[in-house]
């Protein structure tokens, strides 16, 4: 008899344990489920971001020189933002040295918008390249100057276009006077463009 009731208690424990085991998988399962539920939220929330930005620039017209390469970057206040290229030489292209040359081709700043009144709400700056654009590294920063808006963050956008290889929107937002945010960086070559 004790045997048979000892039998059964192992059994019941068993069971017990194996019920257990299953929902501690159950439970992890959930966790799993619920944390992969929350990224792509957020990637969602991230995208939805992205598109009323791309949404708020998308009106404004592209102006400026089109050459091997062309950076434009766009905003929808009065504030003033300076886009900034470093070239694969790595002198700099911004408000304050508008041309540089390398590799025998020159690099300019044509359009600078919101630097002195009138201010606009639809700005645009733009960086080309007259010729074929140099070979080589390229480092892309936008730098807020002087805001004016009440907005706590302003969105943008910078576009790439490339002779050679895919265009490419980035956005981003920014905050605070003289705050540097980095865009991208990129390889060109013969073979177009690389975004690193």
């Amino acid at each position: 008899m004790k045997s048979k009731e000892s039998k059964f208690k192992k059994e019941k424990f068993k069971k017990k344990t194996e019920l257990n085991t299953q929902i501690e998988e159950i439970n992890n399962n959930q966790k799993a489920a619920e944390a992969e539920i929350a990224t792509v939220n957020s990637q969602i929330q991230n995208i939805n971001s992205e598109i009323a930005i791309i949404g708020k620039t998308s009106t404004i017209e592209s102006i400026g020189g089109r050459g091997g390469l062309k950076i434009t970057l766009k905003w929808a206040t009065t504030d003033d933002l300076d886009l900034h290229v470093f070239d694969p030489s790595s002198q700099e292209i911004y408000y304050s040295q508008k041309t540089q040359t390398c590799q025998g081709v020159i690099g300019r700043l044509d359009v600078d918008a919101n630097a002195g009144s009138p201010y606009t709400v639809s700005p645009v700056e733009n960086i080309y390249w007259e010729g074929t654009a140099p070979i080589g590294k390229y480092k892309v920063m936008v730098v807020l100057y002087s805001k004016r808006s009440s907005l706590s963050a302003i969105p943008f956008t910078v576009t790439i276009y490339p002779d050679k290889g895919i265009s490419k929107v980035f956005t981003k937002e920014i905050s605070s006077p003289k705050e540097n945010v980095s865009i991208v960086e990129f390889n060109y070559s013969d073979n177009g463009i690389e975004y690193l």
